[in-house]
C-alpha cells in the first residue's frame, strides 16, 4: 500500500453538522437557507425586512404547492397566478367617491349617504355597482373629453348590463330590492341626462314619452310599490330629505314670476276646450316650483325642487304635449327656466336651451310670442 495514500478507512474532514429541522419559515425553506426558527419573526426575515411566516402543520407543503403552480417570480420565488386587476373600474369608483357621488345632489348632508352608503348596496347588487361605474365613467368623459372615446363607450357598457340585470326584477318588486331598484332609477335619470345629447332628444317622441321623462317617473312608481320598506330601510334619509323639500313647495306663496301672464293668455284661449282646466292645473303646480327656487336662499337649490313637477305630471297633460298642443308646449318652455337653475350639475348642463329651442320650432307665431320670458331669461337667441 502506499503510504503517501490516504486510507479508505479515514473519513474526509467536511462541513460542521447540525441538527435538520422542518419547522422552518417560509421564506428560509423557499430560499434553501438555515432557519433559526425565531418567533415571531426569524432572524433571516428581520435582516431583510419581510413578512415572516410559519406553516401549520395542517397545511400543504409549499414544494407541493409550488411544483403544481410553477410559476416564478424574482430570487427564484415561485408564487402562483396573480388575480386579474381592473385598474379602470378602481379607477371609476375612486372619481365617484371624490367627485361625482358629490354631484348627483346640492344637499350637503346627503354627502356621506351618496359616497358611502351607497357603494355599500352596489357590493350586494351588481346593477347598482355598475350604475356606479357608468355614471363615474361619463362624469369622467366630461371633465376630461380627450378620453372620451374609452370613458363613453365603457359607461354605456355598464349602464346597458345594468339595466339587462334589473330587467328580470322589475315586474316583482320587493321590500328586499326596492332600494337597490330605486338606486338604480335615480341613476339611469342621472346617466340619461349626462349622456351626449342626440338632436332629437325632447320630452316626447312618436311612440311615447322621452326616456329621461319616463325614467323620473318611473322613480315614483317604485316608491309606490314598497312605501313602507323604502321610508323605513336604507334610503330614509334620502327620501326624508326629499319630504322636507316637498312641504317646502306648500309654505312659499305661489303667484309671480309671470306664470300670472300665461294663466290669462290659456284662460282667455277658447281652442283649449276642456283641458283648460288640466293645463291650469299644471300651471299652479309649476308655481310652487318657481316659488321654492326663487324663494330659496342662494346656492340652497336642489333637484328634486325642480323634478318634482316633472314626476307629477297628469297623464292628460302628458298626451296633450305628445299631440304637439301649443299650450302645453308653451307651459313646458317656462319649467326649462327650473332647468336652468339646475346646470350647475354637469348631468344637467345646456338642457334648457336644448328644449327651448325645440319647442320654439314646434310652435306657431302666435304661441311663440307667448313664450318671450322663459327665453329672455334663459338668454337663448333664436336662429
Amino acid at each position: 500500500m502506499d503510504a503517501n495514500r490516504p486510507s479508505k478507512s479515514l473519513k474526509l474532514s467536511g462541513r460542521r453538522t447540525h441538527r435538520k429541522s422542518r419547522n422552518g419559515c417560509r421564506y428560509c425553506k423557499l430560499r434553501k437557507i438555515k432557519c433559526g426558527e425565531e418567533k415571531p419573526s426569524c432572524i433571516n426575515c428581520i435582516s431583510r425586512s419581510i413578512a415572516c411566516e410559519f406553516a401549520s402543520p395542517a397545511c400543504v407543503s409549499d414544494s407541493a404547492f409550488l411544483n403544481a403552480t410553477g410559476n416564478t417570480l424574482p430570487f427564484g420565488i415561485y408564487m402562483p397566478q396573480l388575480p386579474h386587476l381592473n385598474t379602470l373600474d378602481l379607477e371609476l369608483l375612486h372619481n365617484y367617491s371624490i367627485s361625482t357621488c358629490l354631484s348627483i345632489s346640492n344637499n350637503a348632508a346627503m354627502e356621506a349617504y351618496w359616497r358611502i352608503e351607497v357603494p355599500q348596496i352596489g357590493f350586494s347588487n351588481a346593477y347598482v355597482m355598475r350604475s356606479i361605474l357608468a355614471i363615474s365613467a361619463l362624469h369622467l368623459a366630461r371633465l376630461y373629453p380627450e378620453k372620451g372615446n374609452i370613458f363613453i363607450p365603457y359607461s354605456v357598457q355598464q349602464h346597458e348590463a345594468a339595466l339587462r340585470e334589473a330587467t328580470a326584477i322589475l315586474p316583482n318588486i320587493t321590500t328586499d330590492n326596492c332600494v337597490a331598484l330605486h338606486l338604480l332609477s335615480v341613476f339611469s335619470c342621472v346617466y340619461n341626462l349626462g349622456s351626449p345629447r342626440k338632436a332629437a332628444s325632447f320630452l316626447v317622441d312618436g311612440s311615447g314619452l322621452s326616456e329621461w321623462l319616463s325614467l323620473f317617473r318611473g322613480i315614483k312608481a317604485i316608491v309606490d310599490s314598497a312605501p313602507e320598506a323604502i321610508y323605513t330601510g336604507s334610503l330614509a334619509p334620502l327620501l326624508q330629505a326629499g319630504h322636507k323639500r316637498l312641504l317646502l313647495r306648500e309654505t312659499y306663496l305661489a303667484g309671480g314670476m309671470r306664470l300670472d301672464e300665461l294663466r290669462h293668455l290659456i284662460l282667455g284661449t277658447t281652442n283649449n276646450g276642456p283641458r283648460s282646466e288640466i293645463y291650469i292645473q299644471v300651471i299652479e303646480d309649476l308655481e310652487k316650483s318657481f316659488s321654492v327656487v326663487y324663494g330659496s336662499p342662494p346656492g340652497t337649490c336642489e333637484a328634486a325642487d325642480v323634478f318634482t313637477w316633472y314626476i307629477n305630471l297628469p297623464e292628460d297633460y302628458l298626451v296633450s304635449l305628445q299631440e304637439g298642443a301649443q299650450a302645453a308646449l308653451a307651459i313646458f318652455a317656462y319649467s326649462c327656466v327650473l332647468f336652468q337653475k339646475l346646470e350647475f350639475f354637469w348631468w344637467m348642463e345646456g338642457w334648457s336651451v336644448h328644449f327651448v329651442s325645440q319647442i320654439y320650432d314646434l310652435l306657431d307665431e302666435e304661441h311663440r310670442s307667448w313664450i318671450r320670458w322663459p327665453i329672455d331669461l334663459i338668454r337663448w337667441v333664436p336662429h
